[in-house]
């Protein structure tokens, strides 16, 4: 990790946010010199993609065959839910989906997540540490999945508790975030 860098990706479906990094310096005399260094630039980072899904051709009465591609940019109405199911925006066709890390965090439900001390991993052994009961997500991090579920008005996907655009006649996606937990 170069500390330049702002993310980088684990997988085909995974990326990296860097919040905190220790910085070891080795000297010639067998001594070492080492700092802590918080990266609160994760606050700024944007997370943008775009997607498409495929699904067998139909109509009101049922599967006519062959396949139907359908794609965010062109002809997908994507609903962004909170973790409580309320409907939080309808995104409209468009170039991509942007999202920054805050309101992915609000939308899993942990708006203040990488400052909150994480008692689950155990107690926090540094000596004179600053949280006694645990680390602080932005040292000892987190994991939060992304997940779409799409279909077409036809298959009744409501999501978000709100069937408003069930009744539009094309494509809607459903986007959800949750914490997931180590």
């Amino acid at each position: 990790f170069n500390r330049h860098e702002t993310y980088y990706q684990e997988g085909p479906e995974e990326l990296f946010f860097p919040t905190s990094m220790v910085q070891s310096i080795a000297y010639s005399d067998g001594s070492e010199f080492t700092t802590d260094y918080l990266i609160h630039s994760a606050e700024a980072m944007t997370v943008e993609f775009a997607y498409d899904y495929e699904v067998p051709r139909r109509n009101i009465w049922g599967a006519v065959g062959g396949l139907e591609a359908h794609f965010s940019s062109q002809s997908i109405t994507t609903k962004i839910c909170n973790s409580d199911g309320s409907l939080w925006k309808v995104q409209p066709s468009s170039s991509s989906l942007r999202l920054t890390l805050p309101e992915i965090f609000s939308l899993a439900g942990e708006p203040d997540i990488l400052d909150k001390v994480q008692e689950r991993l155990g107690e926090n052994l540094k000596m004179q540490a600053a949280f006694a009961l645990g680390p602080v997500a932005r040292v000892s991090g987190l994991s939060v999945l992304l997940s779409l579920e799409c279909g077409s008005h036809l298959d009744g996907l409501h999501g978000c508790n709100d069937p408003s655009l069930d009744g539009t006649g094309g494509p809607v996606c459903t986007l959800t975030a949750r914490h997931k937990q180590a």
